[in-house]
């Protein structure tokens, strides 16, 4: 039978968390999204092909919601799965008079509130970071998938992480027709620490003013205040402990339409 890995557990102090706080304020590397079958990176929302492989830091996804006001996040109750976090429940966050709710295309009211996750990639090859953004019930759904096949792993494997391929897929929906979703297929596993390098650059190139600015997760605007970009990888039983803890508490996944 094979056992689990071990590690000592480290916990992070008042600072260590401040200064995530503090720092975590950037998208890392390229914004990354789907819109209508597409998967589009940056602010030449350059296309990546059906198939690309990324590898996917689940120990530094971030879960919440984000406030949108006039196309731009206003507020954010967002942070990591890692450390137990469990986003507040929508009635909350206020903002409950649909009156004073702006309107979609088709004149709905919108709820300003948004569930949102964040997902730290990296390239199969090189060390090309995105950040993955979805609020879509499509995408939770795929992050959600990802997410529980990763808690599973993490059982006897804590130092791995996920190798993903992009792809779509799409389901009949009795008002638009053809809906087509995003998909996160799990094809490889492989140490949480080859980013590690690439998270080194990311921030050299921050010091030196190199990094580009946060973009709108929905427009590719650069917003006054961008959401919190996940730092690096969690030290490997600190994780599967914070991750097995927060299960019992976490919502379930998004469901689709």
């Amino acid at each position: 039978m094979e056992r689990p890995s071990s590690a000592v557990a480290v916990e992070r102090n008042a600072f260590e968390a401040y200064g995530d706080a503090a720092v975590g304020t950037r998208i890392v590397g390229d914004l990354l999204r789907f819109n209508k079958g597409d998967w589009l990176a940056g602010q030449d929302q350059d296309e990546l092909e059906i198939g690309t492989r990324l590898v996917a830091n689940l120990p530094e996804l971030m879960v919440g919601w984000v406030k949108w006001v006039d196309g731009k996040p206003e507020d954010q109750r967002m942070g990591r799965v890692a450390d137990g976090f469990v986003p507040p429940s929508r009635a909350s966050l206020g903002d409950l008079d649909e009156e004073e709710w702006e309107t979609d295309e088709e004149g709905r009211p919108r709820d300003p509130w948004q569930k949102t996750n964040y997902l730290l990639l990296k390239a199969e090859e090189g060390d090309q970071l995105y950040t993955l953004a979805g609020s879509s019930s499509g995408m939770l759904t795929a992050i959600g998938t990802l997410a529980r096949e990763y808690g599973k792993r993490i059982r006897m494997r804590p130092d791995e992480v996920p190798v993903i391929e992009l792809g779509r897929d799409k389901y009949k929906h009795k008002v638009y027709s053809w809906v087509k979703v995003p998909v996160l297929k799990i094809v490889g596993w492989v140490k949480a620490d080859v980013f590690a390098d690439a998270l080194a650059a990311e921030a050299a190139a921050r010091d030196d003013g190199e990094a580009g600015p946060a973009h709108d997760p929905e427009t590719g605007e650069i917003p006054f205040d961008a959401p919190p970009a996940p730092a690096a990888p969690a030290k490997p039983a600190q994780a599967a402990k914070a991750t097995r803890a927060a299960g019992k508490r976490a919502e379930a996944p998004a469901t689709q339409f």
